[in-house]
């Protein structure tokens, strides 16, 4: 190139101007119109040699080596050892994820049967976990409606009596798809998970109803005296879930089609109760509704448990105490975090020294591969090398292993003890997080002004938090050459051609991208391949060695700047375990990630919890006219709340953004039973009973409990198991026997204690 005073910008513009695919307008042939493009392409080694230079004197060839080579691979995917491609698709934003799979199934078997040895293999699909879901609802569903009725036929002798009540839940349930049509509301895991709640809460206006008419032996006056009662409670119940519908983040994502779904089945199942049941009803009416032998033993028991409660009211009054006092121990024990923990696969999180070879690192992860499935034969193991750092680093000492399919049980401490200078994460892949960002982590970020002060925090934070992981934490030496301007404007060279030449020296420079076909591929001009500092430096460019250009620094530096709302800050991460202290800083900082979410899913359920309260009460006040009375009813939700939390951990179940709609939920549910039975109590009062709390308490008995045992049962398939909505039921059906206690013992208590 000397020789014939070439320079590396000659080699680079000749490349780009004979390769030129470039639109030049429309042309007319004939009666038609075409547009016409210009095209010039060297494609081919041999056509890239044969590129003029200095006027056609030379060709490229002449003075260069051209050759075609594939790029050195910098990554890696392994599956269970064996290489391949990890192809990820995602769904378009509003997408049904389960049509879109199924689509993506279809595609890959045609694929197939065109190229018959291709493997293949799904790791991981969305659509399995969603389908596993609603499968496990559409169960919940139908089998809360058979211990429903199950439960319905412990209170009666007379079987039609549990049937009728029974067809309150499909007759419910059916409709509400037409209002699911109609207010646009989707059919997914959380809208039938509604109805999974509500299935047993169906039939409460309806066992009321149907009670009052068989006690009354007439229809219409067994109807209409219970109307105002029936109407307050579901209306209650109601008002609880319409602020949930108005919460944001990840409960309000997750809570609006589980609130609507109730909103509409208990609508309609208030339609069912005044209209259809009585018509049923009036053939069973003239026969006697019958007590089971069961519910006479229950009554029996109840009789003596009432007067001893009201002989004996300082002791009713300790155990409630201790009842409050014992939920509100329970908020401090429990486990938090933002959705409830549901684990399926494994990931393992590799790191090597940053200069670590991927062969090195694929190693690592061979050996490690290969000792898992030797204790578990059936597991899928996918395994990203290089370039998959969480934080964006790209080097090939990193490397995440995806287990899929673990058995037995692994000591992972023990396994990775035999490695040196490797560190390990294993983390539990939580699905339900995927839809959600920052989940499964508490993110502290700390803001620094200079580097200096960033050393100082960092120096504080790390000391402070031992167990934390600083994104770009981890220093790099990297050599700094610079340019002494003065001698560069001297000789009359500029910057941007040094860099080329050194870059072109050290490791090629990309002029452009041409396409071969199917192939694309990068035309990459290299002056050398020089990794030698002195060697390098020892290079001429306009016969003035380049050493004498720069001024030579090593330094270590971070591996990358993290920027938050534009600042510059400190990252610390820490896993998100459900209990977590942040120890003191002696400088500002900001809390994010799953403890925030769950910050403000706490904020949001309180603030519906409290405008269910505000609400509820509203109700009560304008149909009983009174001031005292909705107080009398509302007793029970405290104690409600207080065997939710109790509930939740003696099942060792999390306060997350589930468990705490479940709360909420329980001030509508809780305060029907008090309603039915305070409305009776008032009539007794009115017509001169001395202790009418204690009497309508007994004579109120069997529809109370039979709402409370089929609420029960509805509610208890989907608290089986590590499902979504698991927490939800579990502190509704903690709450709502708690209540009932209250509801029959203590507030009949209170109520003639005031009115006496």
């Amino acid at each position: 190139m000397q020789v014939y005073g070439i320079n590396l910008s000659d080699i680079i513009n000749t490349l780009r101007s004979y390769n030129i695919i470039m639109p030049l307008g429309l042309v007319k042939e004939g009666n038609y119109t075409f547009p016409m493009r210009f095209v010039s392409e060297t494609e081919t080694p041999e056509k890239i040699g044969n590129l003029p230079l200095m006027r056609g004197k030379i060709r490229l060839k002449d003075i260069a080596q051209i050759q075609e080579e594939t790029k050195k691979e910098d990554s890696e995917v392994l599956l269970n050892g064996k290489r391949g491609y990890l192809i990820q698709i995602y769904r378009e934003w509003k997408k049904n994820t389960v049509v879109v799979s199924k689509d993506v199934r279809e595609i890959l078997k045609k694929i197939k049967k065109k190229y018959p040895n291709l493997e293949y293999n799904i790791i991981y699909d969305d659509a399995k976990f969603i389908e596993s879901a609603f499968i496990n609802i559409i169960f919940s569903l139908i089998f809360g409606g058979i211990l429903a009725f199950f439960a319905l036929s412990l209170f009666t002798g007379n079987i039609r009596i549990p049937f009728v009540l029974s067809l309150s839940m499909p007759l419910s349930i059916i409709p509400s798809f037409f209002l699911f049509y109609l207010f646009r509301v989707n059919i997914n895991i959380m809208s039938l998970s509604g109805l999974a709640l509500a299935v047993g809460m169906l039939v409460d206006a309806s066992i009321v109803v149907l009670e009052n008419i068989i006690t009354r032996r007439d229809v219409i006056q067994g109807t209409t005296e219970v109307a105002l009662p029936v109407i307050t409670s579901i209306l209650t119940t109601v008002a609880v879930f319409f602020p949930i519908i108005y919460i944001h983040g990840i409960a309000g994502m997750m809570l609006k089609p589980l609130s609507f779904a109730v909103i509409s089945t208990l609508l309609i199942s208030l339609f069912v109760a005044f209209s259809l049941l009585p018509l049923l009803a009036n053939k069973i009416g003239k026969t006697p509704g019958g007590e089971s032998r069961i519910y006479e033993e229950v009554k029996r028991g109840f009789d003596s448990l009432i007067k001893w409660a009201y002989k004996k009211r300082g002791t009713v009054y300790m155990i409630t105490a201790f009842l409050l006092i014992f939920g509100i121990i329970s908020s401090f024990l429990l486990k938090k975090e933002a959705v409830p923990s549901i684990y399926a696969d494994k990931e393992i999180k590799i790191e090597l020294p940053y200069d670590s070879d991927i062969t090195e690192t694929e190693a690592v992860v061979k050996r490690l591969t290969e000792y898992i499935e030797r204790k578990n034969p059936n597991v899928k193991i996918l395994s990203e090398i290089g370039k998959v750092d969480p934080f964006g680093i790209s080097h090939t000492g990193s490397a995440r292993m995806r287990i899929s399919g673990l058995r037995q049980k692994m000591e992972w401490e023990n396994i990775f003890h035999s490695y040196r200078n490797v560190s390990f994460s294993v983390n539990s892949i939580n699905p339900v997080l995927s839809y959600f960002e920052n989940t499964g982590k508490v993110t502290i970020r700390i803001p620094y002004s200079d580097f200096d002060d960033k050393e100082k925090k960092f120096s504080n934070a790390s000391r402070v938090l031992k167990s934390a992981i600083f994104p770009y934490s981890k220093k790099v030496s990297i050599i700094e050459l610079h340019l002494n301007q003065m001698v560069a404007e001297r000789f009359h060279i500029s910057p941007h051609s040094l860099f080329t030449f050194i870059k072109s020296s050290l490791s090629g420079v990309n002029v452009l991208d041409i396409e071969r076909g199917e192939e694309k591929l990068r035309i990459r001009v290299r002056l050398g391949n020089e990794k030698n500092l002195d060697k390098l430096l020892s290079l001429k460019y306009r016969n003035i060695p380049i050493k004498e250009l720069f001024e030579v620094k090593e330094k270590k530096v971070p591996r990358g700047i993290i920027r938050f709302n534009g600042r510059r800050c400190i990252e610390a991460i820490l896993p998100y375990t459900g209990r977590i202290r942040i120890p003191h800083l002696p400088f500002n900082y900001e809390i994010g990630g799953e403890i925030k979410e769950y910050r403000n899913a706490l904020r949001s359920a309180i603030f519906a919890f409290l405008i269910a309260i505000f609400l509820v009460y509203m109700i009560l006040s304008s149909f009983y006219e009174s001031f005292i009375l909705p107080i009398i009813i509302m007793i029970s939700i405290p104690f409600a709340a207080s065997g939710g939390l109790f509930s939740l951990l003696i099942t060792r179940t999390s306060i997350n953004v589930i468990s705490l709609i479940g709360i909420v939920v329980l001030v509508g549910i809780v305060v029907n039973n008090a309603i039915v039975l305070l409305d009776y109590a008032e009539r007794l009062r009115r017509n001169g009973s001395s202790t009418p709390g204690m009497m309508a308490s007994k004579k109120r008995l069997r529809p109370i409990l039979m709402t409370t045992f089929t609420t029960v049962a509805g509610l208890l398939p989907i608290s089986i198991g590590s499902t979504l909505q698991a927490s939800l039921g579990r502190s509704v059906i903690g709450g709502v026997l708690i209540s009932t206690f209250i509801t029959l013992i203590f507030i009949p208590l209170v109520y003639d204690k005031l009115v006496s």
